[in-house]
């Protein structure tokens, strides 16, 4: 008598579908990509398309991103959080989270700049003609043109 062993391998594949309550939007109101203000406190609006329960305001004014401000979200409503910021150009993004996942908007730049730029003038003379030099300078946004009146 022959006896026959066969061994089967079966591979089956599974594909689970997972479904949360949490949609993928946060609608950010302003401030606008490339936005400028003279102002220290900066206020960020936004309204949570999502089931968040905390939204907060990271940003990389020390060149890496951290969180700067948070607040108990109201959900399809806008919300506004205020942070302070010294003078420098930098990107930021709202993150809200709802417990078990954490949605981010899109990364927007902001230029901080609060001090006046630092105009020189200065004058050669002599026996026949003044020639006379003018220059601004400023640190954070660069100077696009100035105007000199006679």
């Amino acid at each position: 008598m022959v006896s026959v062993n066969r061994r089967f391998t079966i591979w089956i594949a599974v594909t689970v579908l997972l479904t949360a309550n949490f949609t993928s939007a946060i609608q950010v109101n302003g401030p606008v990509n490339d936005f400028f203000t003279a102002s220290l406190l900066v206020n960020f609006s936004f309204t949570p398309a999502l089931n968040a329960s905390i939204c907060s305001i990271y940003a990389n004014e020390t060149g890496s991103f951290s969180q700067k401000a948070s607040l108990n979200s109201s959900n399809a409503t806008q919300n506004v959080l205020s942070a302070s910021f010294p003078e420098s150009k930098f990107y930021w993004n709202i993150q809200c989270s709802n417990g078990n996942s954490t949605e981010m908007s899109s990364n927007y730049s902001i230029t901080v700049d609060a001090s006046a730029p630092t105009p020189s003038i200065s004058a050669n003379a002599n026996t026949t003609s003044v020639n006379v030099s003018f220059s601004a300078t400023d640190a954070t946004s660069g100077i696009a043109y100035y105007e000199v009146y006679k």
